[in-house]
């Protein structure tokens, strides 16, 4: 590559980088500026979905909680906050990456939820035993409950991603115009 005084591939020439510094510092005004709406997008979108949303459904799932019988001790259950949080997170970023494919991921994740817990412990055969009829009612109880968490949670991440797709200036669904 021979390097002429006029101009190099890389936009610079000797001695021209005097002349070029503004450009250089506005065009890294520019991707300082993009780079702060993308993290401003990202974290309200975050914010909205990891903050407003743990708050709303955590206070749904403690109100609804409070109405069901106590589980029996020997049902071994994930730390629902912790699995809320997670779930947040990741369908926040989902539904910013890919928000046409988040839905059928949400779904998913839902129906493996229910799928895993949903029988547990089912009685296959009738029984006139009261208490583990109880038993097995309360878990599935508690089970739809898990489930309602769940799509108050999906609903939560979908608005954190929208909002933050929004923002970044991305159209929230793939074929609407963008902001």
């Amino acid at each position: 590559m021979v390097v002429s005084r006029q101009h190099s591939d890389c936009g610079f020439a000797p001695g021209m980088m005097a002349r070029q510094a503004p450009r250089i510092s506005a065009n890294f005004s520019a991707m300082n500026a993009q780079l702060c709406q993308i993290l401003f997008a990202l974290a309200a979108g975050f914010g909205f979905s990891v903050v407003v949303g743990g708050v709303v459904v955590g206070g749904f799932h403690s109100w609804r909680k409070h109405k069901l019988d106590v589980p029996p001790v020997s049902h071994k259950r994930a730390n629902p906050p912790l699995t809320g949080f997670i779930e947040h997170v990741v369908f926040t970023a989902l539904v910013i990456a890919q928000p046409e494919n988040a839905v059928v991921a949400m779904g998913g994740w839902l129906a493996l939820k229910m799928a895993a817990t949903w029988n547990k412990n089912f009685p296959t055969v009738a029984t006139d035993d009261a208490v583990r009829l109880k038993e097995v009612l309360d878990w599935q109880s508690h089970s739809f409950l898990a489930l309602l968490s769940g799509f108050l949670c999906m609903a939560f991440a979908g608005a954190g991603g929208a909002i933050a797709r929004y923002l970044m200036g991305l159209p929230i669904i793939q074929g609407w115009p963008t902001p």
